[in-house]
C-alpha cells in the first residue's frame, strides 16, 4: 500500500508553459519537495506508512458515517471515533506545517489530497514506455526498476522522469491494450510486477540511481 500525495489549490506548482524553463524547473522541484516532505511527517507522526493507511481508511470510514454531518464530540460519538478522527487531522496539520516550512507564504489556500493505493515494485523490460509528468508533458520511463502506485486506471511511476529532476510519471493503462488487466496477465508485455510492496520513499529505481 502506498500514498499518493496531491497539492491542490497550488497553481505555482505548475507553471503556465510561458514561464522559462528554468523556473518551471523550480517549481516542479518545489513541488516536489513539498510532498515528499508531507509523507515524511505523515508517516512519522502515525507510525509508519502501514499505519497511516489504516488511521486513514478508518478516519474516512467515519466521516462517511456521518455525512453531512460533522463527526460529533467524543461525548455523542461512537466508542473511539472522535480519538480516531482527531488522531488524523493532528497528524495531517503537521505534516502541513512540516511540508510547506521552507516556503510558508505558498500555503495560503493550500491543501494536500492523500490516496492509499496498491503498490508494487515493477520492472519495465522492454522499454521505453511512455508516460506523462503532472502537467502532461509526454516522456518516456526507459528499462529498469520502479516503484509504481497503481491508481484505479493509472500507474504512478515514482521519481521516474529523469529529465525532469526525477518528477513522479503516469502511465494511463487505457493507452495499452495489453495491460488492461493489470496487475494480472503481464506475460509478454513490457511489465513485469516483482511484488505488492510498503514503499521505502529512501530507495531510489534503478533506472535513476
Amino acid at each position: 500500500m502506498g500514498a499518493i500525495v496531491r497539492l491542490m489549490g497550488c497553481p505555482w506548482a505548475t507553471p503556465d508553459k510561458s514561464v522559462a524553463q528554468e523556473e518551471q524547473e523550480r517549481a516542479h522541484k518545489m513541488a516536489q519537495e513539498t510532498r515528499a516532505r508531507f509523507r515524511v511527517a505523515l508517516f512519522h507522526e502515525l507510525g509508519g506508512e502501514a499505519n497511516a493507511a489504516r488511521v486513514h481508511a478508518e478516519f474516512q470510514r467515519i466521516r462517511a458515517q456521518y455525512h453531512p454531518h460533522q463527526v460529533p464530540g467524543e461525548a455523542e460519538a461512537g466508542p473511539g471515533e472522535r480519538a480516531a478522527v482527531d488522531r488524523w487531522e493532528r497528524a495531517y496539520g503537521l505534516a502541513m506545517e512540516a511540508a510547506f516550512s521552507l516556503w510558508p507564504n505558498l500555503a495560503k489556500g493550500a491543501s494536500v489530497e492523500v490516496k492509499f493505493v496498491p503498490t508494487y515494485r515493477i520492472q519495465v523490460r522492454r522499454g521505453p514506455i511512455g508516460g506523462y509528468t503532472g502537467d502532461r508533458v509526454r516522456s518516456s520511463i526507459p528499462c529498469g526498476e520502479y516503484i509504481v502506485d497503481h491508481d484505479g486506471s493509472r500507474l504512478v511511476f515514482r521519481d521516474a522522469d529523469a529529465r525532469g529532476g526525477g518528477r513522479d510519471l503516469t502511465v494511463d493503462l487505457a493507452e495499452f491494450d495489453e495491460l488492461a488487466a493489470f496487475p494480472e496477465d503481464l506475460d509478454g508485455t513490457q511489465l513485469e510486477v516483482i511484488g505488492p510492496i510498503g514503499v521505502d520513499y529512501g530507495r531510489k529505481n534503478s533506472a535513476n540511481a
